[in-house]
């Protein structure tokens, strides 16, 4: 996954920052980030919000998350990335909560699930995670459970990440075996939620 380093670049000279971005990138990287590689910005110490903000738009734009460090949440450029990781929906990650492993190859599962689903359905996650019985939101609940479990997620993760209570997740993943098997229409959408997972390597990535 191709993450960006948000970083406070404004009032420090290029030796900090520099040191700030290795450490972040080294750290990244031995969890099997792609660290999109923003070094070039920091060659001489005249940086300017200005400045900063132009060369690395289009790079933050590439990527599939944010990373942002700890001293630098209150830097009006990291406040700016973050607004706009936030409108695209990029994964965010904080350097003072990036240890918990389990919690973040979750985080990166249920990006490319939600993903997956919203290419194959068009329908966003929290359009479906409504209280609605509607066959198109009930078959997205379905695919999303289904993934969730078989990916390691706990049932009761699950649920709480669609406001359900655990009997309701146990009975989504068992109805998902059952519409495969008898309905004709879930079972194209389920394969092409199935194809688009596979062709991201969900499992592989993190």
């Amino acid at each position: 996954m191709k993450i960006y380093i948000s970083i406070k670049v404004t009032e420090r000279q290029n030796d900090e920052i520099i040191t700030k971005f290795m450490n972040a990138k080294n750290l990244l990287e031995s969890l099997n980030f792609e660290v999109i590689n923003t070094l070039n910005d920091y060659s001489n110490n005249n940086h300017t919000l200005d400045t900063h903000l132009l060369k690395n738009l289009n790079l933050l734009l590439s990527s599939e998350a944010v990373y942002i460090c700890d001293d630098s949440i209150d830097s009006i450029e990291t406040s700016i990335e973050f607004e706009i990781a936030l409108i695209t929906g990029k994964i965010i990650y904080f350097e003072s909560k990036f240890i918990d492993m389990d919690s973040i190859k979750n985080k990166y599962k249920l990006y490319k699930i939600k993903k997956a689903i919203e290419s194959a359905t068009g329908l966003k996650f929290n359009e479906y995670i409504i209280k609605d019985r509607h066959r198109n939101l009930f078959y997205a609940k379905m695919l999303f459970a289904h993934h969730c479990f078989e990916n390691g997620i706990k049932s009761r993760d699950i649920a709480n990440y669609i406001n359900r209570d655990y009997s309701t997740i146990t009975y989504l993943i068992r109805k998902y075996n059952d519409e495969i098997k008898y309905n004709r229409e879930f079972k194209d959408i389920a394969q092409c939620v199935e194809n688009i997972i596979k062709q991201d390597n969900i499992c592989d990535k993190i």
